[in-house]
Parts: C-alpha cells; sequence; structure tokens
C-alpha cells in the first residue's frame, strides 16, 4: 500500500518566542503488512514495515528572536510494527526511526528512537492479568523555551523520555459484588534532567474496588486509591482517595 500525504503548511509562534516561523512539509510514506499464522502460538501475528521520507523548510531553525537561520530538512522514517492477537495474549509493539538531516546545518543532523510498545495477559482464567508498557518519545525539556514541532527545530530544547510501567489486576465477580485489586509500578527516565521539568521519577499506584451489580436496582461501591511518586531531587508527592 502506498501512500502519499499532500504538503502541509504551518505557521505560528512558538511559546515564549515572538519571532514567528513557518514549517512547510511534503511527505511520502510506503507500507506493506504481512499477516502470519503461528499454531505454537495459537493466535495471529501481524508484522508491518513502513517507511516515510518528508521534505520540511523553515525559516527559523533555532526558534531564536534574532539572526534566524532558514534551512531545508530531509526526514527519513523507517518503521516496523509487530501485533499479536490471541485469547489471552495480546500484544503490539512499534518502533521507529526519526533521520533528519539538515542541508546547511549537518552538525545537526539527528536520529530518535520512537517505541510504543504494550504487552496484556491475561495470566489466570478471569482472575488475572497484567499489562506491560514501554515507550521512548520525544518532549521539549523548558516550557520557556522554543517548542519543538517534530523534533525538527535545532534549538537543544529537546530530550529523549523513556516510560516503562507494569500493572497487575485482579477482578473477581461474586454474587453480583464485583472486586477490584491493581497496582501501577512506572518509572519515567530523561536523558536531560537538568531541569525540575524533566525529572527521573519513579510512580506506584494501588487500586482497589468493591462494587455491586445488581442489573438496575440499588448498587453501591466503595473506591480507593493512592500514588506516590518520587524524583531525581529527593521530592516526592503522595496522594490518598477514598470515595
Amino acid at each position: 500500500m502506498v501512500m502519499v500525504m499532500a504538503a502541509v503548511y504551518n505557521k505560528g509562534k512558538a511559546k515564549m518566542v515572538r519571532t514567528s516561523s513557518y514549517l512547510l512539509k511534503t511527505c511520502i510514506s510506503v507500507c506493506t503488512t504481512c499477516s502470519l499464522s503461528l499454531p505454537a502460538l495459537a493466535g495471529n501475528v501481524t508484522l508491518t514495515p513502513a517507511v516515510g521520507l518528508a521534505y520540511n523548510h523553515t525559516d527559523n531553525l533555532t526558534l531564536a528572536e534574532n539572526n534566524e537561520v532558514t534551512d531545508s530538512i530531509i526526514e527519513l522514517t523507517p518503521a516496523l510494527e509487530l501485533a499479536y492477537d490471541s485469547n489471552r495474549l495480546d500484544a503490539n509493539i512499534q518502533y521507529q526511526l526519526q533521520s533528519l538531516y539538515y542541508s546547511k546545518n549537518s552538525d545537526n543532523d539527528e536520529t530518535f528512537q520512537q517505541l510504543n510498545s504494550n504487552i496484556e495477559a491475561e495470566v489466570v482464567n478471569d482472575l488475572f492479568w497484567i499489562n506491560i508498557s514501554d515507550s521512548i518519545t520525544q518532549r521539549s525539556i523548558s516550557d520557556t523555551a522554543g517548542q519543538q514541532q517534530g523534533n525538527l527545530f535545532a534549538n537543544g530544547n529537546v530530550t529523549n523520555v523513556n516510560d516503562f510501567a507494569v500493572q497487575p489486576l485482579i477482578r473477581l465477580r461474586n454474587n453480583d459484588i464485583n472486586y477490584e485489586i491493581s497496582a501501577d509500578f512506572a518509572q519515567q527516565r530523561f536523558d536531560n534532567d537538568a531541569t525540575t521539568n524533566a525529572l527521573d521519577s519513579d510512580t506506584v499506584d494501588y487500586n482497589a474496588a468493591v462494587n455491586s451489580d445488581t442489573n438496575g436496582r440499588f448498587n453501591w461501591g466503595i473506591n480507593y486509591s493512592s500514588s506516590r511518586t518520587e524524583f531525581a531531587d529527593n521530592t516526592e508527592n503522595y496522594l490518598r482517595n477514598l470515595e
């Protein structure tokens, strides 16, 4: 399958930067899907490789207030998606490389990794589930500097972010009453944690709920949750809720 996207013209101001910039983008992407049946896994596997090629042009590469720099950027994005579907295990893994090549300022050439993956398994039938997620993205380091648009602007205000989480869940139904206990163990890591806007953190969430299900008759429920986040600068947030 071949998809062609028309040129897109965007114009606007970066946050806290007075100088406006425009970004002209033309994209071509090609992808193909391959479905496999693996009897040993008792599920369906879909493999989708893709590659994208884009031409970008900006009149303010560094989002500067003065001495604006004009440049053209070639963006190459090879990608691979793996999906697995079965009765008790679902998985989706999407991985992409974003390579940027600058026509006039080749010192800014960069390749970013991007990942979005999720695995959900029913470990014990109708009782215990576990979900594992992992991602690699990019975000602006500072809210007061020029904000990134697709990692294209070479102003140094970008960092890689890795989010990883494990979420076990127990769910039980007995005599029109639903019981649910879950936890969420999450980590967030930055390549650059020099500012309070980009601090490594560890978060632990606990949730417990007991709710009735009487098909329209009187219903009741009790829900408890707690969340604790510890940051790299030794500060922490702690929240509890009962309703």
